[in-house]
């Protein structure tokens, strides 16, 4: 009887092959294990809008704020700056616009340093993935806010 060489012996040539390439590819393109642990120090800036006074007085100068839930630490308040927040409304009589400033509202913009690492285009802070435009819900031993990622700069070394 002869063997010949038929579409099952080929389906286990290219598994075998697809294997090999796969181990390699894993091997040559992942990254150390001692790049991924390292933590670099990172400046976040967070803007905090329709904020009263309230959050700035609550809040100041080396506070530690944490992740919602208060399991993680964020990282360290560096300055608060508030800013008047600007609005912008439509007049229907004279077909412009009107900006001015809104007494009740206030835009708090906080930096904190934090220690993060950058892996594969992915900030993480604590195990925590963070973006820029990501609504986050900080907190200090005094206050919560509604926060929005504006910045993440890292520490010149």
């Amino acid at each position: 009887m002869k063997r010949r060489f038929n579409w099952l012996d080929s389906i286990c040539i290219l598994l075998v092959g697809v294997l090999i390439l796969g181990g390699v590819w894993y091997f040559t393109q992942r990254e150390e294990p001692k790049k991924e642990r390292e933590e670099s120090p990172y400046i976040i800036t967070f803007r905090c809008k329709q904020a009263t006074d309230d959050e700035a007085n609550f809040m100041k100068e080396g506070d530690i704020l944490y992740f919602q839930g208060r399991e993680k630490e964020l990282g360290t308040i560096l300055s608060l700056k508030v800013i008047d927040r600007e609005v912008e409304e439509f007049n229907p009589h004279t077909g412009e616009y009107a900006k001015g400033i809104d007494p009740s509202e206030k835009m708090v913009e906080l930096e904190v340093e934090a220690k993060g690492r950058l892996r594969r285009e992915e900030f993480r802070v604590n195990d925590t993935l963070m973006n820029v435009g990501q609504t986050l819900y900080p907190e200090t031993d005094h206050a919560r806010v509604v926060a929005t990622v504006w910045s993440i700069e890292e520490v010149a070394k």
